[in-house]
């Protein structure tokens, strides 16, 4: 059998609250609800670190932060990590980047990335980073270091590049895997009009956790919760746009019974939930993303309860391409729900990690600690109170939770640091340092 293609698309921070497929009546995502439709939604998806460039690097090792040493925004990726592109390339598929980066180090901003730090990818197209404006960005390409105007809004732009080399590839026997990293719905938000009137003035659902008279500053804006909502979901609703273009190209190209697609996201958006914007805190907003995977000829929607982490990306993309399995990856395949949404769960526990937090979630249970496991701070019975609003985590009713998930928690940590040849270094991962 033919080595099946891999179309890997993915936002920047959009939790699955803020889709229609996840639920959310507020917001209008009619191609990703027919991804769902033709795929496999994964109903507890998580990431294993709720921040741009830490995520990242989980997606292109399978392994944990701490081991990679990208513990936070603007890091490298060490060259001596072996990439889902170096394991694409091994077995001759085309692989191609287009869009965000994120991972060549310092400065954040909108430029080129050397070829040593695109992690294997043959070809690349895109930036750095680039959060202060999503219209006329500046993209780079191949090897050259010379400065391209992406016209328009750069959701446009990195899908009108993206259908360009699926157009390519279409013409080679050699199967692609290409993944397709998009900047929205990532604030500052600046959607195009007809999809910011969409929203203008709109009647919203509020979560039951938000607290939409909390002011949102950031990137040169200031507003409340109303309208900070509509402009993110204007984005969300715009970026649905051009994952329809995509897949609707893939049937163009008699390529969609021959091609795996996934759509994710690098972590959540908290939109005022918890008074809080933004990410990088351990509440289900920001850790919970969507996840559908659409295999190759499906035609019938599914839905999996498995836990899943993003750490296990990888390895799920090997074994459903039939490929050499990444020894050193943490993760674990998750290639088996595709097929049988309903066959054991291939996890009991995700583990979430940042340079200052850390979490386990387990059961019901989402427990936020130190970065060592040894303080636990905050404890959330989601299943009970999904808007995460009761902290147990001083309540004598829940001691025995409380510890047996953090003992949990180390051991998990003392094992991944065996990994590492320094037992001390997952403890502490903020004094690694990816350069």
């Amino acid at each position: 059998m033919a080595k099946p293609n891999v179309l890997f698309i993915f936002a920047d921070q959009l939790g699955a609250v803020w889709t229609g497929c996840y639920g959310n009546v507020d917001v209008a995502t009619p191609n990703l609800d027919r991804l769902a439709g033709h795929g496999t939604l994964f109903d507890r998806a998580y990431t294993a670190s709720p921040l741009c460039t830490p995520y990242r690097g989980t997606l292109l090792t399978g392994c944990y932060p701490s081991q990679t040493g990208i513990i936070k925004n603007s890091q490298r990726i060490p060259g001596c990590e072996t990439t889902l592109a170096d394991l694409f390339n091994r077995a001759g598929y085309q692989t191609s980047y287009v869009g965000k980066w994120h991972l060549s180090g310092p400065p954040c901003a909108s430029r080129w990335v050397p070829p040593v730090d695109r992690g294997g990818f043959q070809d690349f197209v895109g930036w750095e980073c680039s959060h202060r404006q999503h219209w006329n960005n500046t993209i780079f390409e191949r090897d050259s270091d010379a400065p391209i105007v992406m016209p328009g809004h750069d959701t446009d732009g990195v899908t009108d590049l993206a259908v360009e080399r699926l157009r390519r590839c279409a013409g080679h026997d050699a199967p692609f895997c290409m993944v397709v990293s998009h900047q929205a719905p990532h604030p500052a938000c600046q959607a195009p009009e007809e999809y910011r009137q969409m929203y203008s003035g709109k009647t919203l659902h509020w979560r039951a956790n938000s607290q939409p008279e909390t002011d949102f500053r950031r990137y040169g804006v200031e507003c409340k919760g109303q309208r900070f909502l509509e402009e993110y979901l204007a984005e969300v609703t715009h970026l649905d746009g051009a994952v329809g273009r995509l897949l609707d190209e893939l049937d163009e190209l008699g390529l969609a019974d021959d091609t795996l697609v996934v759509f994710t996201s690098d972590h959540g958006e908290m939109a005022s939930s918890h008074g809080l914007y933004e990410k990088d805190v351990m509440y289900d907003e920001s850790l919970r993303v969507p996840l559908l995977v659409r295999l190759p000829g499906q035609r019938e929607a599914r839905v999996s309860q498995a836990r899943v982490s993003s750490v296990d990306f990888l390895p799920t993309l090997l074994d459903v391409c039939g490929l050499e399995s990444a020894t050193a990856a943490e993760g674990v395949s998750f290639a088996e729900q595709l097929r049988d949404p309903d066959s054991p769960a291939p996890r009991e526990s995700v583990f979430v990690q940042l340079a200052h937090r850390a979490a386990i979630l387990q059961g019901p249970y989402t427990l936020e600690l130190s970065p060592d496991g040894t303080e636990a701070r905050h404890l959330f019975d989601t299943d009970a109170d999904p808007s995460q609003r009761h902290d147990f985590v001083v309540d004598p009713d829940y001691r025995d939770v409380r510890g047996r998930l953090a003992d949990r928690f180390r051991e998990w940590l003392a094992d991944i640091a065996t990994r590492l040849g320094d037992p001390e270094e997952a403890a502490a991962p903020a004094r690694r340092s990816a350069g």
